[in-house]
């Protein structure tokens, strides 16, 4: 961390018109040149650092204590900002970068990062760390997430983008998964897993496939009785996997069970969604081709090939990053999101 007051400060106590050139002691007025340049000017100068050190630690317990946040990170006073907002930071200013995804840029000096003791002049803010604006500079946060939470303290100025975004701290428009996303929860087939969090990289499980499938078909009536032995029908989605199975939507795994937390894989993904297009809707899904051009074609179940296709064929289920299908790989929330976008546009359903 550069340390500008401290070298300001010491140079004005080394240089100024009193007498610690002249002295070290009452009992020794005059030192050597060499002690007043070595050890003198070495042990003022940590005495002052340390006094400084002090004060910015002072700043920061009251700002910790105003939040109520102790040794973690609270939401208590915090500031939700959306994507495109900034926010401009004073010198001495302080700023608790709580959630999402921004960046500052700095005019005339640095911003430190004192939960790691590092200063730049432009730099991404980090989840859960505490800045301060440097001497004689001025802090530019632009938000780059849908939201961000954030506290600040000081001399403060915040321009809002007006842009109409999701909640979620945890979406940028950069990331591929992102119209996928938005789409999943303008439909309402997504809610966050909690507020201010769409954890596009979570699992989903079988249940939460049910309940999607659900939504999307308008949430008919149902009695949430169905004949799996691990499905009660006083759970969240006990109904949807009741529905599911009456349209034949979906399968157990075998011995009469559903498995409703089980992760859902990508060949589960595919045939449910099949299921609900070809049972459920009546939709055209003849198929012709093949899997050969992916290297693990063959990892594909027997019961999920002709779904499987289907799905490549219509551009719902494409391969991953690494060209594989990788059919028994966890399913993700954004990938669930994707699905469903690409199998409303298959089918001009928008």
């Amino acid at each position: 961390m550069k340390r500008i007051p401290v070298l300001a400060l010491t140079a004005a106590l080394l240089f100024s018109t009193t007498a610690y050139a002249a002295g070290g002691s009452a009992s020794d007025p005059l030192v050597s040149q060499d002690y007043v340049e070595g050890t003198y000017q070495t042990e003022l100068a940590n005495q002052i650092d340390q006094k400084i050190e002090a004060a910015v630690s002072a700043t920061y317990q009251k700002v910790l204590g105003k939040l109520g946040m102790g040794e973690g990170v609270s939401y208590i006073n915090s500031k939700q900002c959306a994507r495109g907002d900034t926010i401009t930071l004073g010198q001495g200013s302080v700023l608790v970068f709580q959630a999402g995804t921004a960046s500052a840029k700095v005019s005339g000096g640095q911003i430190i990062d004192a939960t790691v003791g590092e200063a730049a002049a432009e730099l991404g803010l980090a989840e859960g760390h505490r800045y301060i604006v440097g001497e004689q500079a001025t802090a530019t946060i632009e938000v780059l997430s849908d939201a961000a939470l954030l506290f600040w303290e000081g001399s403060v100025t915040s321009n809002p983008s007006g842009a109409e975004v999701t909640p979620f701290t945890d979406l940028v428009i950069t990331d591929w998964y992102y119209s996928y996303a938005c789409y999943a929860y303008v439909e309402g087939l997504f809610t966050g897993v909690n507020n201010n969090t769409f954890a596009p990289k979570s699992a989903v499980t079988r249940a939460m496939l049910a309940t999607v499938l659900y939504r999307l078909a308008g949430e008919p009536a149902t009695d949430g009785n169905s004949s799996f032995t691990d499905v009660p029908p006083d759970q969240w989605y006990s109904g949807p996997v009741a529905w599911a199975e009456d349209k034949e939507v979906v399968n157990g795994v075998g011995e009469g069970r559903y498995a409703p937390a089980n992760r859902l894989t990508r060949e589960q993904m595919a045939v449910m969604l099949y299921n609900y297009a070809s049972k459920n809707l009546q939709y055209n899904v003849t198929t012709k081709g093949s899997l050969e051009r992916f290297p693990d074609a063959g990892a594909v179940s027997d019961w999920a090939q002709e779904a499987v296709l289907w799905a490549v064929e219509r551009g719902i289920l494409s391969g991953r990053d690494t060209g594989m299908l990788d059919p028994a790989g966890t399913a993700t929330r954004a990938e669930v999101s994707a699905m469903f976008q690409r199998f409303s546009e298959a089918y001009d359903k928008k």
